[in-house]
């Protein structure tokens, strides 16, 4: 889903578009209540934050590498999490412990119009975020510059900031990722056309092996790197069916069936607590999982709550689909073709399984198919890959 973004927020009853940019800005504050929290509060952050990027940063760097993120939600000023800001935070972190191999300095940050935060407070990590204005004003040598950008966010990023930006011409070697998250996200090719007038070095990463083909590769007209994602099995506590508790998850996902789906799972399992996952922190979420027995995510099926259930030894149900799914998934345990015969048959399914030779059977079969799938030495490998110019499909 696209942001909300500062401009979207001034369209109450069609005004934004009536006034000048300069005047939006002040009647969003006065308008709105979540405006003048947001700019006290991010009084602060700036105050760290520019107290912060020349302790951690030499300003006479001349190679950097920039991962861009959201911001907290504007509505609730909290940071929201959900699996691709976990694995953004992974490829940082991995990528900083691979400074020996590319040379640079690395730093995250906001995107230009998102709301302001330096720490990310649903999950623990070592990260501090510094605003994408900092860039130009501190980083002034640079002849390297690599920006790892979200999918859906990149275009209008593009045409906002890079493109006909003097401060990016003037690097050297200056190079876009883009991070293809999930295929149903990712703009049409049309959508980059002015991404390869304004950057020669353009690439993509992807986390899915269905997407990471020759074929995709030439649909976009530029580099494909199969990167993958970080979760793996050694991460996770994996739990007996006897050591967990009668919980039955579902993933947060929209469907218009959910609520038919969760009215069915009370009527047919009153003994259990039919839970949607929100509203947590990650450790949270990792302790709620590694207690639960069943997932149903009605996402897009080989997502995280498919796989970080199974590896804390419970069962993943979800509807297969060829565009995440791998061939080995088709007809294996946990795995319906539509939304209305999962709808249909999951109540049977889910007693059957609950069975404890078949539950364990069942955990198996969904453990090694992930396993073959998700392995961190190779993940951290096709990084390696990335930063080293070795692409999957060049």
């Amino acid at each position: 889903m696209e942001p909300l973004t500062q401009k979207k927020i001034c369209n109450v009853k069609g005004l934004g578009n009536l006034l000048p940019d300069f005047l939006k800005p002040a009647i969003r504050f006065l308008y709105y209540s979540n405006e003048r929290r947001k700019v006290f509060k991010e009084y602060q952050i700036r105050k760290q934050q520019d107290e912060l990027i020349s302790k951690h940063y030499n300003s006479r760097t001349t190679r950097l590498i920039v991962f861009l993120v959201e911001g907290a939600d504007w509505f609730t000023g909290v940071d929201t999490i959900s699996g691709g800001i976990l694995s953004i935070a992974s490829i940082y972190e991995e990528t900083v412990r691979l400074k020996e191999l590319h040379q640079a300095e690395v730093i995250m940050c906001t995107y230009p119009d998102a709301y302001l935060m330096w720490r990310f407070s649903q999950f623990d990590a070592d990260i501090t975020i510094f605003r994408y204005e900092q860039l130009q004003d501190h980083f002034k040598n640079l002849d390297f510059l690599l920006f790892h950008s979200i999918s859906y966010r990149t275009p209008h990023f593009v045409k906002t900031e890079i493109h006909q930006n003097n401060y990016f011409k003037k690097i050297e070697d200056f190079r876009l990722n883009i991070l293809n998250q999930n295929i149903q996200l990712m703009p049409t090719p049309e959508a980059f056309d002015l991404l390869k007038k304004s950057c020669k070095h353009l690439t993509q990463t992807t986390s899915h092996k269905q997407y990471s083909t020759q074929e995709f590769k030439e649909k976009y007209d530029f580099p494909l790197h199969y990167l993958s994602v970080f979760g793996s099995p050694e991460r996770y506590k994996r739990t007996k069916l006897d050591e967990k508790e009668n919980l039955i998850l579902l993933s947060p996902d929209e469907s218009a069936q959910k609520t038919e789906l969760m009215n069915a799972l009370e009527n047919q399992f009153s003994e259990f607590e039919i839970k949607i996952v929100k509203g947590l922190r990650y450790n949270e979420y990792l302790s709620l999982i590694s207690r639960s027995k069943i997932m149903i995510t009605l996402g897009e099926g080989l997502d995280f709550y498919f796989i970080e259930q199974v590896f804390s030894g419970g069962i993943s149900i979800a509807i297969y689909n060829d565009e995440f799914f791998p061939e080995d998934f088709q007809a294996k345990h946990g795995l319906f073709s539509s939304e209305d015969e999962l709808l249909k048959e999951v109540s049977t399914y889910i007693r059957q399984a609950l069975e404890k030779e078949n539950y364990e059977e069942i955990n198996n079969e969904q453990y090694q198919l992930c396993s073959k799938f998700y392995k961190y030495d190779e993940y951290r490998e096709n990084l390696k890959r990335f930063y080293s110019g070795d692409y999957t499909f060049k």
